[in-house]
């Protein structure tokens, strides 16, 4: 049943990402040529400040939804519809004191863009109503997790496809037709409102997945361990929110809008790029969350390493993907005003590979609930993460932010396999050094293999063409290098099951 649901779940959620990356392509087209750059970036700014505010849920979130692998394992259903109460009133008082605090900082939110020509207000109403889209999918995030608890996930990327195709052509016609960034941002708020009834009208029609009234009382000691966890996930949340939500701040008031316009393009091609794989991982780490819980030791620290093998391998094949790819996809895709320099996209795509390694390490330390142990870690990062930043940002502009970004996701990865090779897996630290450097001895080599055949070959130069070869080397390298690999072997069995899953349904 666990492989069955990974299967659905990663096809489906494939599917998903695959449509919706097209549809976000397609009106971001629209959008460069419809609209002055000073709009462009401004979705991503929005982004980064409403994702500080997220920090409302002081690690509530997180916290029950790791509780919620041992009851649903067990069958206890009593004791899943009260965590699930208790998750439902989390997310709905979160939804609004995002939207409450989006209100109040939003009155002098045009201050923090260096260079920008809008006007405070326009700046203003642009916000509220890009928080409004947020804050709705707060109030129906209990649901998300559940499913996602029990493997279900496949239900709501349907949903999630049908709703953006629609909106993304309403979106097209609207920028088109009356040059509105506003109006942009409702239809973005209408969809996941829409995509979230939607998500509720079904689970409320199918009774298996359906969150019951239950007066089951949650024991004391799920309850101490609850308060300990989120004590602990309120700062470790702080600092990854403080991680991932600065690069487009510290951009918008050091170096100015015209690399926040830039970035924005770049920034919606690695969140593409990872939606779909993180759709990939989601799906195998939510099943290695039930792995932990029936507690089996050389399983575990098997599914570890092969799941971190298929991190290294995706993440290593975007990466790639990304650095000879992105400068001439944005240049054919919005325009050359908009391109970075090679040396800004070399950072950017090991910032890929590192976000890819750290989504599945991070994944599995939530999982295992080791929250207190990656506190101090957490910390540390943003400290590196902020001032890194901020000097190298003064001193070599826009790409001394990204430097800043590369730094902490390193610290973090190596710290977080630290805290799970000496607590849940188990494994010895010279099998984890050997194995990193044997990851990084493989991507330096695919880096210059693929960098001489594309120099050498000029007739690569075509798009579609270049990606393919990449692709097709990429692969073909990468199986000779790991070919007596157990991990690989894991990895070409479970494609198998995929293919056969596809073919004979």
């Amino acid at each position: 049943m666990r492989t069955r649901n990974t299967i659905y779940n990663v096809i489906a959620g494939l599917t998903s990402k695959l449509i919706i990356c097209l549809c976000l392509f397609c009106v971001r087209k629209v959008m460069a040529e419809s609209l002055d750059s000073n709009y462009i970036g401004l979705e991503g700014f929005f982004s980064n400040v409403i994702g500080l505010f997220s920090l409302v849920d002081l690690g509530f979130g997180t916290a029950i939804a790791y509780s919620l692998y041992d009851p649903i394992h067990k069958g206890e259903t009593d004791k899943v519809n009260a965590i699930i109460s208790l998750l439902k009133k989390v997310y709905i008082a979160v939804a609004f004191v995002i939207f409450l605090l989006s209100i109040a900082v939003s009155f002098s939110l045009g201050n923090y863009i260096k260079d920008i020509e809008l006007e405070a207000v326009y700046i203003q109403k642009a916000f509220i109503i890009y928080a409004g889209s947020i804050a709705v999918t707060y109030l129906f995030a209990y649901q998300r997790t559940y499913i996602f608890a029990l493997q279900k996930n496949y239900i709501l990327s349907i949903i999630d496809s049908i709703t953006k195709i629609v909106c993304s052509c309403i979106q097209v016609f609207l920028l088109s037709k009356f040059h509105s960034y506003l109006l942009y941002l409702f239809i973005v708020f209408m969809g996941n409102l829409i995509t979230n009834y939607m998500a509720m009208a079904f689970l409320k029609r199918h009774n298996a997945f359906a969150v019951e009234i239950t007066k089951y009382e949650l024991p004391d000691e799920f309850k101490n361990r609850l308060k300990r966890d989120v004590k602990n996930l309120a700062i470790t949340n702080l600092c990854w929110q403080g991680l991932v939500s600065t690069d487009n701040i510290i951009i918008s008031m050091v170096v100015g809008v015209t690399d926040l316009a830039k970035n924005a393009n770049y920034s919606a091609i690695i969140q593409a790029g990872t939606s779909i794989i993180k759709s990939i991982l989601s799906g195998v780490n939510a099943s290695f969350g039930d792995l932990l819980a029936e507690k089996k030791q050389e399983k575990i620290q098997m599914y570890f390493s092969h799941y971190i093998f298929i991190s290294h391998y995706i993440g290593g094949l975007a990466s790639v993907c990304f650095f000879y790819l992105s400068n001439q996809f944005v240049e054919a895709w919005v325009g050359k005003f908009y391109v970075f320099d090679i040396h800004i996209c070399l950072i950017l795509s090991l910032n890929l590979y590192l976000s890819i390694m750290h989504k599945t390490i991070g994944d599995i330390v939530n999982l295992t609930g080791l929250f207190y142990e990656s506190k101090p870690y957490a910390i540390i990062s943003l400290c590196l993460n902020i001032g890194g930043s901020l000097i190298f940002a003064k001193v070599i502009g826009v790409i001394g932010v990204f430097i800043g970004t590369t730094i902490s996701f390193a610290f973090l990865i190596i710290t977080m396999l630290k805290i799970l090779t000496k607590t849940v897996v188990q494994i010895r630290k010279y099998v984890i050094i050997k194995k990193s450097f044997l990851y990084g001895i493989h991507m330096i080599v695919i880096f210059y293999i693929l960098m001489f055949i594309l120099n050498e070959f000029n007739f690569f130069d075509d798009l579609i063409v270049k990606f393919l070869m990449i692709m097709i080397f990429y692969n073909f390298f990468s199986v000779l290098f790991f070919v007596k690999s157990e991990n690989l072997h894991f990895f070409i069995r479970l494609l198998r099951r995929f293919n056969k899953t596809i073919f004979t349904r």
